[in-house]
């Protein structure tokens, strides 16, 4: 029974408000609405109820977060902002509007992120092309100039004056009888000096006085008494002398020996006397040319040469990228700033 007054009871309210929004009723409401909107006072609600506990405020703030769900899309709430971005929001301003303003503290729900920056590091290559001093042996003709002497040595005979030492031992024969004549044979010798340069080592010497002197010492005194002697001192030097060298040539002539018969011959004492004999001597004379040669060979060199080579370095590379990690929610109390323009209307005016 209960049941059926109820389910009356909807059909009548549902019937009554459809005779509500006809077109003539819906004007009425319509007009109704926005009179009883502009009768309406603002005292004693958000944000002007300033003065009730905190429960209420914590509870209005509560539903402010609700409403703020229901809001109109972000592209009227942008369009909204940037109307709202132009107004100066600073006192003097303010006051100058003739507004007044309530300062409001608003628990709102922001997402907070851990800052991470990740880095990789890498090597990359880099080549370039550097030249470097290569050396390659090489094989050149080299040649240089020398002279040869070329001599031809004549021998010319030409008639010298020298001195000769003659030497004989000629025979004696003594003894009784008739002079007889009989051929003999005695041994002639010629002592020629040939004459020479040589290196020799000179001698000169000279006497040079030595002295030494010593310190004697009688009585209180001291005298130097020194002593004199003479001493040979020689010296050597190298030089060019003349020197002569004999050359003896000995040979058997035959002679006549005239004595008396039967007598032995018997060598007398030798004789010897100096003649000068005219000498035929071959003198060498030497003809000589020089005669330039080239001589030519074959030489080893290292010839430089510029030889490219690659070089690579490891250059190192970091990346680094920033990324936000570990989202999270964090509530977090901002002031806004209520303003509003007292009306009569509102009952926000005070009273004088």
């Amino acid at each position: 029974m209960v049941s059926q007054f109820k389910f009356i009871s909807l059909i009548v309210i549902l019937g009554a408000v459809a005779s509500a929004l006809e077109p003539g009723s819906r004007t009425r409401l319509s007009a109704q609405t926005h009179l009883n909107r502009d009768a309406r006072s603002l005292l004693n609600t958000f944000p002007f109820n300033a003065g009730e506990s905190d429960a209420a405020h914590e509870n209005h703030e509560h539903a402010h977060e609700q409403q703020a769900v229901v809001f109109p899309t972000s592209d009227s709430r942008v369009a909204r902002q940037e109307i709202t971005d132009d107004v100066p929001l600073d006192i003097g301003s303010i006051a100058a509007a003739g507004e007044r303003c309530i300062d409001k503290v608003v628990i709102v729900t922001e997402t907070e992120y851990d800052d991470h920056i990740e880095c990789h590091h890498s090597y990359s290559e880099r080549c370039h092309t550097t030249y470097i001093t290569d050396f390659q042996p090489q094989q050149e003709e080299e040649c240089e100039e020398n002279f040869k002497k070329s001599c031809f040595i004549e021998y010319k005979k030409v008639a010298v004056d020298e001195t000769v030492q003659f030497c004989h031992t000629p025979f004696v024969c003594e003894g009784e009888g008739p002079e007889e004549c009989k051929t003999v044979y005695e041994t002639e010798c010629e002592t020629r000096y040939h004459e020479h340069d040589v290196e020799d080592d000179v001698v000169n010497c000279e006497t040079i006085q030595e002295e030494k002197c010593e310190d004697v010492t009688q009585g209180y005194t001291t005298e130097k008494k020194c002593t004199k002697w003479p001493k040979q001192v020689c010296t050597s030097e190298k030089k060019n002398v003349k020197k002569y060298s004999p050359i003896t040539e000995c040979k058997k002539v035959s002679r006549q020996l005239c004595g008396p018969s039967g007598c032995v011959p018997q060598p007398g004492p030798e004789e010897c006397f100096d003649k000068n004999e005219v000498i035929v001597q071959e003198v060498p004379e030497e003809q000589c040319n020089l005669e330039p040669q080239r001589a030519c060979k074959q030489v080893t060199k290292l010839v430089p040469s510029l030889k490219a080579v690659k070089e690579c370095v490891d250059i190192p590379k970091e990346v680094c990228s920033r990324s936000r990690k570990n989202p999270r929610k964090v509530q977090k109390p901002v002031i806004k700033k209520w303003c509003y323009v007292p009306t009569e209307e509102s009952g926000l005016v005070e009273s004088a």
